[in-house]
C-alpha cells in the first residue's frame, strides 16, 4: 500500500509500507549539498558516478529489493531512512544509455551505506574470422575518438575508454575499400563487449 505523497518546506517525502519488512521506510529526494540522513547510522544513499553521470546528464531509477524507491542522478542522490540493519539487493537502471548495475550491501547497526553507481567507458574487443586468411586480406575498422585500425585474421584487438552508446553501428572493411561486415551494438556502461567477426 503506498500512502499520499505530501510536500514539507519544498522537500518530497514518499512512504512506503513493504509487506516482508514490520517497519515504514521514508525515502527523501536531496540536493547534493545537503546532508543525507539526520542519524548517520540509520541511512541507506544511493547516486550515480563515474564520468558519463554528469557528461550524459544520466537518470536512473532505484529499486531496494526490487521496490521502486525514487529517481537518482550525479547531482541527486536517492536516500532511505530509518534502515534496519540486514541485507539488502540494489539495482540501479539508468535511462538514457539503458543499463542495469547492481550491489548486495549489509547494513550494520553501526553505520550508514552510499552506493555509487558508476557510469564509466565501455571496452570492446574484435576478432575476425581466420577465413580471412584465404584471400588474404586485413581488416579495417574505425572506432570513433580513435580512428581506423587494422585487424589480423584470428588475432584479437581490444578497445578501452570508448563512450557508452545507444545503437553504435561499427562497420568492417577490407584493405581494397569493400565492405565486408556491420554491426549495431548498444554500449553499456563499464560494458565489456567482444565480438567475432565473421566471414563475409
Amino acid at each position: 500500500m503506498i500512502l499520499p505523497v505530501f510536500r514539507i518546506q519544498n522537500v518530497i517525502y514518499f512512504f512506503l509500507f513493504l509487506g516482508f519488512f514490520s517497519s515504514h521506510w521514508s525515502c527523501e529526494l536531496l540536493d547534493e549539498s545537503n546532508p543525507p540522513a539526520d542519524d548517520p547510522h540509520k541511512f541507506l544513499e544511493v547516486v550515480l558516478g563515474g564520468e558519463f553521470a554528469r557528461k550524459y546528464e544520466e537518470i536512473a531509477d532505484v529499486f531496494v529489493d526490487g521496490v521502486l524507491i525514487g529517481e537518482a542522478t550525479a547531482s541527486k542522490s536517492v536516500v532511505m531512512k530509518d534502515v534496519a540493519p540486514g541485507n539488502y539487493t540494489i539495482r540501479v537502471e539508468t535511462k538514457k544509455i539503458p543499463s542495469t548495475i547492481t550491489a548486495n550491501v549489509t547494513k550494520k547497526e553501526s553505520n550508514g551505506i552510499k552506493f555509487v553507481a558508476l557510469c564509466e567507458a565501455a571496452k570492446i574487443t574484435f576478432k575476425a574470422s581466420l577465413e580471412y586468411l584465404l584471400e588474404p586480406t586485413q581488416l579495417l575498422v574505425f572506432v570513433q575518438g580513435l580512428g581506423v585500425s587494422k585487424l589480423d585474421p584470428g588475432v584479437s584487438m581490444s578497445f578501452t575508454d570508448i563512450s557508452p552508446e545507444v545503437n553504435r553501428v561499427f562497420t568492417f572493411y577490407d584493405k581494397n575499400g569493400k565492405l565486408r561486415h556491420t554491426v549495431t551494438k548498444t554500449l553499456k556502461y563499464s560494458h565489456n563487449w567482444s565480438y567475432d567477426i565473421p566471414y563475409n
